[in-house]
């Protein structure tokens, strides 16, 4: 009985603290988020990529994004299926950020493609 408690209790022991709740978590990288754009289209992988840029994109025109990087296209001129492309080419240009969160690289995709125009 005491190995069980002590293997118990160095598995807690080594879970790391909790994190900074102001840092943005990536449960998907921009990696792993090219893998699930470039899979068939009518496969279930390719719809958690639609799903992810799609909750990227709303993200992304939300006032807290935590990218500080604006997207100014409106969400009605813009298609899910548009945005996956753009990302798709950024990470082809920037195959270094695979690393990044997939959000950020979704966010970043779209604002490059749509800069914000000056309003002066």
């Amino acid at each position: 009985m005491r190995p069980a408690i002590l293997i118990v209790a160095l598995a807690v022991a080594t879970l790391p603290s909790r994190a900074d709740p102001s840092l943005p978590v990536a449960i998907v990288s921009a990696g792993d988020l090219q893998k699930l754009c470039a899979a068939d289209r009518k496969s279930g992988e390719y719809g958690m990529c639609f799903s992810f840029v799609g909750a990227a994109l709303e993200i992304g025109y939300n006032v807290l994004n935590p990218y500080g990087q604006s997207i100014c296209i409106t969400p009605k001129l813009i298609t899910i299926g548009r945005a996956v492309e753009l990302t798709d080419q950024w990470m082809a240009v920037h195959p270094h950020d695979d690393i990044r969160p997939g959000t950020y690289v979704v966010i970043k995709a779209v604002s490059a493609a749509y800069p914000c125009r000056n309003s002066n």
